[in-house]
């Protein structure tokens, strides 16, 4: 009886570690989702921060050509040639200084996309790690079901043996006189 209830123990133990097992490999399968979506958020992230940057350039530009009409319509009103002299000067500072603020923008966009799709491919990389681990479960939920069979087996034996009144001593099979 003794070898039936340890056989039992060891089966129990080994189901409830399979359950565990599963039970970790949905958690690992989830956060892995949660990963690659967040990936996905991250790319389309990037995207949108090089549009958006677009769109606030166009409105820098819209409101840069303001100021210079509005810079050369006082040169004008203050009886200054806007196309020559210090007005030129001026407005090619201006220029220049509006050039300069577009590259910067765009620049920090590029920056700001490239750390996005860094982020991207970090959250890839933890969803692979994720799916690695779940293939190990899987592998270890193998071994741990076969380990149940070979104890199927064994309590089988075991009770066949039991019932014949036979005996197993080192390995070699033993009929008992009785």
């Amino acid at each position: 009886m003794a070898v039936e209830a340890a056989i039992a123990s060891a089966v129990f133990s080994a189901a409830g570690s399979i359950q565990a097992g599963k039970d970790q490999k949905r958690a690992y399968n989830y956060n892995a989702q949660v990963n690659e979506r967040n990936a996905q958020v991250a790319d389309q992230d990037a995207e949108q921060l090089v549009l958006m940057e677009e769109v606030e350039i166009g409105r820098f530009r819209r409101e840069f050509d303001n100021l210079q009409a509005a810079t050369s319509q006082s040169f004008r009103f203050n009886g200054w040639m806007a196309d020559t002299g210090t007005p030129l000067k001026v407005a090619l500072a201006n220029a220049q200084e509006a050039d300069e603020e577009v590259a910067i923008r765009r620049y920090n966009a590029k920056v700001g996309k490239a750390e996005l799709k860094e982020k991207g491919t970090q959250e890839r990389m933890s969803a692979n790690s994720l799916k690695l681990q779940i293939k190990m479960l899987n592998n270890l939920f193998l071994w741990k079901k076969l380990r149940l069979v070979d104890l199927g087996v064994s309590l089988t034996i075991y009770k066949q043996l039991h019932h014949n009144h036979l005996d197993l001593m080192d390995g070699w099979l033993i009929l008992e006189h009785h």
